[in-house]
């Protein structure tokens, strides 16, 4: 009987180291998926997408739609398929869109590429439209900066420039490289 249960010991303890080295032999030495992959990969992504920011008195300050949102942690910021941005101040408002944007997390900046234009009207005046090859809007001092084949169209008439910044807070316009334009008269 003594023998029977060392045997069954022996074949046990066998089993046992037989299992671990098997088992921890399969283990991968590491991760199925790279950390590199992971860090770079958003970590979430939205659809049809329609966000609306509402200031205290519950009257609409800013409104967000777009294809696609896919937030990135590392670098802090969303990239956007077919952003339209809407900004809703005292006298005016103008809507932005593109075929692709850019979000930061901690400025609140946009950045509009592919496409851009922004119409901005002030209350009870004709629309005007910015184009650009890209477009910046800085929350901090409310600019907006039109990079590359920027064109402005109003009823007054057409300017072309390398570079066009427009303040949201005030009426000033600045224009840079190769300014060009056309008004017409008023008779």
């Amino acid at each position: 009987m003594k023998q029977k249960w060392t045997l069954f010991s022996l074949v046990l303890g066998a089993l046992l180291v037989f299992g671990f080295t098997f088992w921890f032999g399969l283990a991968p030495k590491q991760s199925l998926v790279q950390k590199s992959i992971l860090e770079s990969a958003p970590d979430y992504f939205l659809e049809g997408v329609e966000a609306k920011t509402f200031d205290e008195n519950g009257l609409l300050v800013e409104s967000i739609l777009a294809d696609e949102v896919k937030h990135f942690p590392l670098p802090g910021e969303s990239r956007l398929i077919k952003p339209s941005i809407t900004k809703i101040q005292k006298s005016n408002h103008w809507t932005a869109s593109s075929d692709t944007g850019l979000m930061k997390d901690k400025e609140r900046d946009i950045i509009f590429t592919g496409s851009a234009k922004i119409v901005s009207q002030a209350n009870s005046q004709p629309a005007t439209t910015i184009t650009a090859n890209t477009i910046i809007y800085a929350d901090k001092d409310g600019s907006i900066t039109n990079i590359g084949n920027a064109t402005v169209l109003s009823p007054q008439g057409n300017v072309k420039a390398d570079t066009i910044t427009a303040f949201t807070n005030s009426s000033k316009v600045t224009m840079q490289g190769s300014v060009r334009g056309s008004y017409e008269q008023n008779r």
